[in-house]
Formats: structure tokens, sequence, C-alpha cells
């Protein structure tokens, strides 16, 4: 979303320091690459010959002005908003006790499913970062951003 291709961004810095500026996007919510192996096999015939590829994968985590993590200060809103959202509700979720849904049928929006099923798995760790910093919600949003990362790494490595 437009957090991560702000002027400044990581995504602007490497473009900037690496040159080319051009972004093929493997991934979908949460950093996580959802595109998979044809999304990377597509991705790969893009590279110029004697070209070279640099892969960026992670999640992004907001900071609001009020510095909060999990949530973001947008341009023009009034209230701030989750980020990364798809995280955030997935731990909203899973936290809240919520069954997780069956991915075999959830084709409208398997991302979001996968999220939350991938989230839950993690769910013990996310609440002992939780109580062991005295109930700090910014503890609580850092390892979830931990986690969407060991998530998203495990399916690149997966893939590549």
């Amino acid at each position: 979303d437009e957090i991560n291709h702000e002027e400044g961004d990581i995504t602007d810095l490497f473009i900037k320091k690496f040159g080319g500026g051009k972004v093929f996007h493997l991934g979908g919510l949460a950093g996580i690459p959802f595109t998979g192996k044809t999304g990377f096999a597509a991705f790969s015939h893009h590279v110029p010959d004697g070209g070279h590829a640099f892969i960026l994968q992670a999640p992004h985590i907001g900071i609001s002005n009020d510095l909060k993590l999990g949530q973001y200060t947008r341009d023009g809103q009034t209230n701030d908003g989750s980020a990364c959202g798809a995280a955030v509700g997935a731990l909203g979720h899973c936290a809240a006790g919520k069954p997780c849904p069956n991915l075999a049928n959830c084709g409208a929006d398997y991302q979001m499913s996968y999220i939350i099923n991938e989230v839950s798995k993690c769910m013990e760790c996310i609440d002992e970062s939780y109580v062991k910093s005295g109930n700090d919600e910014n503890a609580r949003q850092a390892m979830l951003a931990k986690q969407t990362h060991r998530i998203g790494k495990e399916m690149l490595d997966s893939i590549v």
C-alpha cells in the first residue's frame, strides 16, 4: 500500500541506491510472497540478460504519530489505522478465539485466511512477548511483525 512506496521509504531508497527504478511485486498481504513459484518465474523473466535481481521480503509495521506500533497516521484521515492491517486483523481474529478459516474453501479471501491460520500457530509466542513486557501493546505488535516476517521468509525459501 501507500506506506511502502512513499519518498524516503525503503523501496524508494533501494531504487535510488541501486538504480533501475523497476519494481516487480511478488507479495501480497502481510508481505507474504503469495505469487509463489509461478510469480517468481514470471519475475525472473524480467531481469535483463547479465543483470541481477534484488529481493526484499518483509512485512511492514506502522508507527503512529503517538509511537504506537501496528498503527499508522495516514494523511487526510482523522484516526490512525492499522498497519499492517492484515496482520493486525489476523491477530485480532485469533486473540478473540475465533476458529481458523478452512483453506480448502476460502478462495474469495485466501490470503487473509492463510494469514489467520499462520498467525494462530504463533499466538503463544506473541502472547508471551506481551505478558513479559508488562502488557505493552507495542511488544505484541513487534512480535507480530517478527512472526509475519518469519512466515513470509519460510514461503520465499520454499520458492527460491
